[in-house]
């Protein structure tokens, strides 16, 4: 796939935005370095997983576990007031999880917790446990 785009980038005549698995700033700096004619990156799923990407990109810290529960809690309100239920709410972050749980140790026995949990009060207070017990990766 790779090569197809490293082929065809040079024929290209207008400016070219690269989008796709851009999780970390050693990606984008990956793809800065291989293809330096590209100036701008779309890293939708990486923000995701890591609000303090941008930063980091930037020569900034990861994001610390107080960091990443107000980015938690910011979008876990807005879909409760978009979906008017906090149901639907918690539905949606437990994808949202599958990304952001990788910046915590032992992330796979914590996202079994998450696909079990059915009652939006039980998904507050387990998110709560993550924040306060769990463990970030690379800090």
């Amino acid at each position: 796939q790779m090569d197809v785009f490293r082929q065809a980038l040079p024929l290209i005549k207008h400016k070219v935005c690269y989008n796709g698995d851009l999780l970390t700033p050693e990606d984008c700096e990956k793809i800065a370095r291989d293809y330096p004619t590209i100036d701008t990156l779309m890293i939708g799923r990486g923000v995701i997983k890591n609000p303090a990407l941008i930063g980091q990109i930037k020569g900034g810290k990861p994001a610390d576990k107080p960091t990443l529960q107000a980015f938690h809690d910011q979008v876990f309100q807005g879909y409760c007031g978009t979906f008017n239920s906090q149901q639907n709410a918690m539905l949606r972050m437990k994808e949202f999880w599958n990304n952001m749980i990788l910046l915590f140790e032992d992330n796979e026995k914590m996202m079994k917790k998450i696909h079990k949990v059915k009652d939006p009060q039980k998904y507050r207070e387990l998110i709560k446990e993550i924040f306060e017990q769990g463990v970030l990766i690379n800090q």
